[in-house]
């Protein structure tokens, strides 16, 4: 006589996976943010005299590299590169044109 293991329910499965997917979502979320945060900061520092409209900035994504883009209705006012997922660049002096159309956004 031989015990064979307990099988996981299918529910409890699916509930996991659930909540797994809410964790990526709110940690990308959450980096995404941050990412804004230190974005706006360097733009303050930097004397950025137009405040960024949130709607038209956000983390976008192109060739498998990160840029914080901020903008306001008249237009670009900074992008930054990210460099790794905590490293944040300087801002950057030239950019791909798709961030500024805004066919590239994460």
């Amino acid at each position: 006589m031989y015990h064979t293991p307990k099988r996981l329910e299918i529910d409890g499965l699916d509930k996991l996976l659930r909540i797994t997917g809410a964790m990526l979502v709110d940690y990308e979320h959450a980096w995404k943010t941050e990412m804004m945060r230190r974005a706006l900061a360097a733009y303050c520092r930097q004397d950025g005299a137009r405040f960024p409209c949130r709607h038209l900035s956000r983390i976008a994504k192109h060739r498998n590299r990160y840029y914080a883009y901020l903008a306001d209705e008249a237009g670009t006012l900074a992008v930054y590169r990210i460099g790794s997922e905590s490293s944040f660049k300087r801002k950057a002096k030239r950019w791909p044109k798709a961030i500024e159309e805004g066919s590239s956004p994460v």
